[in-house]
C-alpha cells in the first residue's frame, strides 16, 4: 500500500460519508497525521479500505475537538425582494470528554442493535443488497454513483430509508444512517451540534451572526458551556463580560428617541427627557450622560470575527469592502454626538 493510495481512499471515504468538508484533506492535516505517524500505523494495516477507516476517525477526532475548525463553510447566495441575500453557514460537531464520548458509543451500539431488527432495515437489505451488509469498497462505489449501481427507484429508497432512521434515532445523521444501511457500520451519536449562520455585510446591514446548539439532555452541561466558549472565541473579538444595564438604557433611549423625529438634537436636551423620564436614575450633567452613550454603544455592538470562507475573489472583494465600509458607518453611529452637539442652547442674555 502506497501513501498515494491511502490518501485517494480517504478523500473517497470521506465523500462517501458525506463529511461536511466535502472529503478534502487539507495539507497542513495530512503533514500533521504524519508528524504524529497515524499514516504510517495505517499503512501496516491488512487492507486499505481498513487504513481508512482508521485515518478517517482519527480526521473526525481531529475537528471534533475544535468547534469551527473543522467546520463546513459555505456562502449561499438568496433572492430577497429582488435583492441578492449572502450568506455564509458552519456546522460542526465539537469534540466532548472522555465520560461523554464513552457513554455516547453505548447509546449508538444500542440504537444500531435496535436498528438491525427494524422490518424496514431488513427488507432492505434483503431485497436490495441480497440479504449482506456491503464492504466499505462496495457502499463507496454505490454512494458516489449510486443511480448507477442501485437504480434510481432503488437509489430512493436508500435515501428516503436514510432520512426515516435519522429521523427516528436522534443524534444520528441521514448520511451515515445511510451507510449504516448499507455497511453495519454503527452511526457515531452526535452529543452536541452546533450550526451557525451569518450574514455577510453590505451597504443595508452590518455582520451578523446566529448560533444554534443541539444538545442531548444528558450531556453533563460543563460540556456544553465550554463548546460555546469555544465557539464564542472563534467568533467574537470580543471579550463576554458584561456591562451594567444602565449604560445600555441610556443608549436604548438615545436612538428611540432619534427615531422617533429623525432629527437631532443637542446633548442637552437628551440629557434633560432622560431625567425627566427617569427620575430616580439622573445624570449630574449632559456631558456624563453622552460619555454613558458612547461608552454603551461600543459594549452593545458586536464585534464579529470574519468566517475564512473561500469565495469567488470578485465576492471575497466585496465583502470586504462591505465590511469596512459597516465598521466606519458603525463608528459614525457611534458618535452621533458630533451631529448633536453642532447644536447648543444660547444661554438668555442679560
Amino acid at each position: 500500500m502506497e501513501v498515494a493510495e491511502l490518501r485517494s481512499k480517504v478523500v473517497k471515504l470521506r465523500k462517501a460519508l458525506k463529511r461536511t468538508d466535502g472529503g478534502n484533506v487539507p495539507e497542513r492535516m495530512w503533514r500533521w497525521l504524519e508528524k504524529k505517524q497515524y499514516i504510517e500505523d495505517a499503512l501496516l494495516m491488512d487492507s486499505v479500505e481498513k487504513a481508512a477507516e482508521f485515518i478517517n476517525s482519527e480526521i473526525d477526532d481531529l475537528y471534533g475537538a475544535v468547534p469551527y475548525g473543522g467546520s463546513r463553510h459555505s456562502v449561499r447566495n438568496e433572492e430577497d425582494n429582488g435583492d441578492g441575500v449572502d450568506e455564509v453557514q458552519e456546522e460542526s460537531t465539537p469534540g466532548v470528554g472522555e465520560y461523554t464520548t464513552a457513554r455516547a458509543k453505548v447509546l449508538s451500539e444500542i440504537l444500531a442493535a435496535i436498528a438491525d431488527e427494524r422490518p424496514d432495515v431488513t427488507e432492505f437489505r434483503r431485497t436490495m443488497l441480497d440479504g449482506r451488509l456491503l464492504s466499505l469498497k462496495e457502499a463507496s462505489t454505490i454512494l458516489d454513483a449510486p443511480e448507477d449501481t442501485l437504480g434510481e427507484l432503488r437509489t430512493l429508497e436508500l435515501r428516503k430509508l436514510g432520512s426515516i432512521l435519522a429521523s427516528d434515532y436522534v443524534g444520528w445523521s441521514e448520511e451515515e444512517a445511510i451507510w449504516y444501511v448499507l455497511t453495519g457500520v454503527t452511526p457515531k451519536l452526535r452529543t452536541i451540534r452546533v450550526r451557525g449562520r451569518g450574514k455577510l455585510p453590505n451597504e443595508h446591514r452590518p455582520f451578523q451572526h446566529e448560533v444554534t446548539l443541539t444538545v442531548l439532555p444528558w450531556v453533563p452541561a460543563k460540556e456544553v458551556e465550554r463548546a460555546y466558549r469555544n465557539i464564542q472565541k472563534q467568533l467574537l473579538e470580543e471579550s463576554s463580560r458584561e456591562t451594567g444595564v444602565r449604560i445600555l438604557d441610556v443608549v436604548q433611549f438615545c436612538w428611540a428617541q432619534f427615531r422617533k423625529t429623525r432629527a437631532t438634537a443637542p446633548w442637552r436636551v437628551y440629557f434633560e427627557r432622560w431625567n425627566q423620564t427617569y427620575p430616580n436614575k439622573e445624570f449630574p450633567n449632559w456631558r456624563n450622560f453622552r460619555e454613558y452613550y458612547l461608552r454603551g454603544t461600543k459594549a452593545a455592538t458586536p464585534s464579529y470575527k470574519l468566517p475564512e470562507i473561500k469565495p469567488t475573489a470578485e465576492k471575497q472583494e466585496e465583502t470586504r469592502a462591505a465590511n469596512e465600509y459597516w465598521i466606519k458607518k458603525l463608528e459614525s453611529y457611534r458618535t452621533l454626538s458630533d451631529r448633536f452637539v453642532e447644536i447648543t442652547f444660547r444661554e438668555p442674555q442679560g
